[in-house]
C-alpha cells in the first residue's frame, strides 16, 4: 500500500476564495481531449492551482515510466500525483522515485474480501457482481464524504482537499466542495497543501 505524508498549510500563490479556503483542485486527470494545456487556460480563467494524477498500473507501471510521467509534468506548475487503485501498487516503484512525487491518492473502488467470497471487490467494472444492489449502495453512500464524517476526519486532526475527478473542461468547478466545507465550518488550517512551492510565471 501506499502513504500519504501531510504537511502544513504552505506555498506562495496560493489562492483562497472568499470562504478562505485554499482554490487548489487536487484530482485531475488527462486525456486525449484534455491536455495540459488545457487544464493550464482554465487555471488562468478559474485562478485555481491543480495537481494532476493517473493510475499506476496501467499506463504507468514501472520507474521508467513514473519517471516519464513526472518530467512530463515538471514545466508546468502543477503538482504532480499518484492514484493508486489496488493494495500493493508501491512496489513496482522505488522509494526515491516515489518521493519526487507531491502526494498520493489513495482512491477507495478496490475493497479486499468485498463480496463475502473472500475476492477483492472492483467496484468501477461493468461485471463485478453484488448479490443485493440495495445494500451495497446503502453501505457505499454511507461512507460517502458527508457532514458527520467530515466532522469526525476533523476531530482525528485529518487533513483535506477539494478534488473534482474530472477529465474535461469541469476541471475546477469546486462548488460542491466548498459548500461542504463551509457547512463543516473548514478553516484553512484544516486543509493539506503539497510542500513544493509552484512557480507561477
Amino acid at each position: 500500500g501506499g502513504m500519504l505524508a501531510l504537511s502544513p498549510l504552505s506555498g506562495e500563490n496560493l489562492s483562497f476564495g472568499e470562504e478562505g479556503f485554499p482554490l487548489m483542485d487536487l484530482h485531475v486527470h488527462l486525456a486525449q481531449d484534455h491536455s495540459i494545456k488545457d487544464v493550464m487556460d482554465i487555471a488562468k480563467i478559474a485562478n485555481v492551482q491543480f495537481g494532476i494524477v493517473d493510475h499506476p498500473g496501467y499506463n504507468i507501471n514501472n520507474d521508467s515510466s513514473l519517471k516519464n510521467f513526472i518530467e512530463s509534468l515538471k514545466p508546468y506548475p502543477v503538482y504532480i500525483g499518484l492514484q493508486p487503485m489496488t493494495i500493493g501498487w508501491s512496489k513496482s516503484f522505488s522509494p526515491a522515485l516515489l518521493s519526487q512525487l507531491d502526494y498520493v491518492l489513495m482512491d477507495a473502488q478496490t475493497i479486499p474480501v468485498g463480496n463475502g467470497y473472500g475476492e477483492t471487490l472492483r467496484i468501477w467494472n461493468f461485471d463485478t457482481y453484488v448479490d443485493d444492489t440495495n445494500k451495497f449502495m446503502e453501505v457505499y453512500m454511507a461512507h460517502t464524504p458527508h457532514e458527520k464524517f467530515i466532522n469526525m476526519a476533523k476531530a482525528q486532526g485529518l487533513k483535506f482537499t477539494f478534488g473534482s475527478d474530472t477529465r474535461d473542461n469541469k476541471t475546477g468547478r469546486l462548488d460542491f466542495c466548498k459548500s461542504i466545507a463551509k457547512k463543516c465550518n473548514l478553516t484553512k488550517d484544516d486543509f493539506f497543501v503539497p510542500k513544493r512551492i509552484l512557480k507561477i510565471s
